[in-house]
């Protein structure tokens, strides 16, 4: 239907054999997808408060001029009416005073995705997202719809760019203008910026104009107010609309985003439908076909994700995923191995994706090499990622792997802050092996061993030696903390006693202890003498694996019923630089020790 549109005509089909409303049948006629038809919204003129608007079909191959809307739904139980090819369709509140502002301001030609798609039609929805990036790219103008006027947080906005780059003068208008400054950072704090699909919506548009109740600025000021409020201050809401910077700018320079890269940095984004927030970021990145190939919001999030995961293995060729990013998710639904994509720990993501894309560390505070030039694992180098997903018998999906087993966890400090018997306990000569029986030699090279993995040359990097020498002190002999008369004391009370260099030393462990924990990790010792770190979840017992294809140790913990989930990964000191692959390639007596050691594993 072509309904005087400047633009290509489209030809017209059957009917789609899709279960419509009454109402609904008689304003949306099916898309031809053959000719990449959308529908646009004309806003009549009406002398009337009330919306009136017609749709129309086009094709994006040569489409009119018309206008993007980027805008918060709104909530769904606030509701009002507007008339569309004369039928009174209810929409929230929200988009109908957008409607009707608009209307006002002399816009006509629209693409509303709510009115625009047919919502009804989950196969439309499927098919649309996909012309989604192309519907904002071709749009002549979009239009950030923000919400009512708040004009002192426009005036800040204005106030800002009227100031020469000086942070002594930006903090002299920031102080003297308290009131501004609320109403700016509430500006920000607007559920609109939060929404995922406005990543996609303002980062391919051509021309970004925002409006805020009659109020109008463009993106350049409010990008310019951005960055010079960023110079003074650091807010929830300033690293947020930072982002939406970043991913403008990304696509402004044409710079390649990778998927998990752009996951990481959209986790605080916000939607409705889960789907989304993975769906709308494929317009965004240039391998999204690697993990969905056609988004589909007929397939259920479980499907999805399964999906998903075994095409992140299968084209990177690597593990890394299920013990670096499953852990960190949500898995009520799923099985251990695979990541809920759609529910990842907005804490832990950005650090998590960064080692899977080869760019920052697996933990903030864990240097892979001495000197720091490394940051990825190598613990089962020269090894080759081979998996099988199958159903058991009672149609559970597992993954079978190639893994070999390295030893089992033996004492874990889960703690908040830890204290001194945790660690005496965790770092007990009797457990961690007497000078010829523990994997790292002497015990002073013991006690390096242990040092190293608490300052793991980050936290107290700068600081090293004088931390080492601590530690010398600190266990030089028993590895135990105690008080002149020998009791045994929490960590927190020796922080007060400034005689012993030992107790010094003992603040800074906890410290870094309870930094770890943050990151998901508690200090551990192994049955067989190693120390490191493991995750949260794990418990004296787990075992440690080795899986081939994988660059870190994971943690597995048997099932009742045969097989066994994956709970996370471990740090081992003396294992994540491939040790024990050359152990077992060097003489014939040596691999005789690691023959028939390499097993399939079963993981649910």
């Amino acid at each position: 239907m072509d309904n005087g549109a400047t633009g290509t005509p489209v030809k017209k089909r059957k009917r789609d054999q899709v279960v419509l409303t009454d109402d609904i049948k008689f304003i949306y006629d099916p898309l031809d997808t053959d000719f990449n038809a959308i529908r646009l919204l004309t806003l009549l003129s009406e002398d009337t408060n009330d919306v009136h608007c017609t749709l129309e079909h086009v094709s994006l191959i040569n489409p009119p001029n018309y206008v993007a809307l980027s805008y918060c739904w709104g909530d769904p139980a606030v509701t009002k009416y507007i008339k569309i090819n004369g039928i009174a369709v209810q929409v929230t509140s929200n988009l109908e005073y957008a409607l009707r502002h608009l209307r006002t301001k002399g816009y006509s030609r629209l693409w509303v995705d709510a009115v625009c798609i047919n919502q009804q039609d989950k196969t439309e929805r499927s098919q649309q997202l996909l012309w989604m990036g192309s519907i904002y790219r071709r749009a002549k103008e979009v239009i950030a719809w923000t919400g009512e006027d708040i004009d002192m947080g426009i005036d800040f906005i204005n106030r800002l760019n009227g100031l020469e780059e000086s942070t002594s003068a930006l903090l002299t208008v920031i102080d003297s203008h308290i009131g501004e400054v609320a109403a700016f950072l509430e500006f920000l704090a607007r559920p609109y910026w939060r929404r995922v699909w406005i990543i996609q919506e303002l980062a391919l548009a051509r021309h970004v104009t925002i409006h805020c109740g009659r109020l109008e600025i463009s993106w350049s000021a409010l990008n310019a107010s951005i960055r010079k409020f960023d110079h003074c201050s650091e807010t929830s809401e300033i690293i947020n609309m930072r982002n939406l910077v970043e991913f403008k700018d990304d696509a402004a320079h044409k710079r390649p985003v990778n998927f998990l890269e752009a996951l990481g940095r959209s986790s605080a984004a916000l939607s409705t439908e889960p789907r989304d927030k993975v769906f709308a970021l494929l317009g965004l990145v240039y391998d999204s076909a690697l993990y969905i190939p056609v988004p589909n919001y007929k397939q259920s999030i479980r499907d999805i994700c399964i999906s998903m995961t075994i095409s992140a293995m299968s084209t990177t060729s690597s593990l890394d995923i299920i013990p670096v990013l499953a852990p960190f998710s949500d898995r009520s639904l799923l099985p251990s191995w695979c990541p809920n994509w759609f529910a990842l720990d907005k804490s832990t993501v950005l650090r998590q994706t960064g080692y899977l894309l080869r760019k920052s560390p697996i933990l903030s505070h864990w240097s892979v090499c001495d000197d720091g030039d490394r940051i990825i694992h190598q613990s089962t180098v020269g090894t080759e990622a081979k998996f099988t997903v199958a159903k058991d018998v009672l149609n559970n999906d597992l993954v079978r792997l190639n893994g070999f087993l390295l030893d089992h966890i033996a004492t874990i400090i889960h703690s908040h802050v830890g204290n001194g018997k945790d660690i005496s306990v965790a770092a007990d000569p009797a457990l961690l092996g007497t000078s010829e029986t523990n994997p790292y030699g002497t015990e002073a090279r013991l006690v390096t061993i242990i040092a190293k993995s608490l300052a793991c040359g980050g936290f107290l990097f700068e600081h090293y030696q004088d931390f080492l020498r601590d530690i010398y002190e600190y266990w030089g002999t028993s590895l135990m903390i105690t008080n002149m008369q020998g009791d045994t004391h929490s960590m927190p009370d020796l922080w007060k006693d400034e005689e012993h260099a030992k107790h010094r030393a003992a603040a800074n462990i906890v410290t870094y202890l309870a930094m770890a924990k943050s990151e998901g990790v508690a200090f551990m010792s192994t049955r067989g003498g190693y120390v490191g770190w493991a995750y949260n979840g794990a418990e004296p017992g787990d075992n440690i694996y080795l899986l081939a294809g994988c660059s870190v140790p994971v943690i597995l913990r048997p099932r009742a019923a045969g097989g066994y989930t994956i709970l996370g990964y471990a740090l081992v000191q003396g294992v994540m630089d491939g040790e024990i692959m050359e152990l077992q390639s060097e003489s014939q007596e040596t691999r005789g020790i690691w023959e028939g050691n390499w097993v399939d594993l079963d993981i649910y």
